[in-house]
């Protein structure tokens, strides 16, 4: 499951239009480490993880 999470990211953030810079300043990360776990070179940190799910959390609301 670990494996898909920087790809559903990917799909989350562009189904979105949002930006890795944009995702980036909500998760407080760079945007180099935005792209790193997308690409599936680094994985998040859970406080990240968090920060990214509560932020696409809002647009299902």
């Amino acid at each position: 499951m670990i494996e898909n999470i920087g790809r559903n990211i990917k799909r989350l953030r562009e189904r979105h239009h949002v930006t890795q810079e944009d995702l980036a300043n909500v998760a407080e990360v760079q945007r180099d480490t935005i792209s790193k776990i997308e690409q599936n070179k680094r994985n998040p940190s859970f406080d990240t993880l968090d920060r990214i799910a509560r932020f696409f959390l809002m647009w299902h609301q």
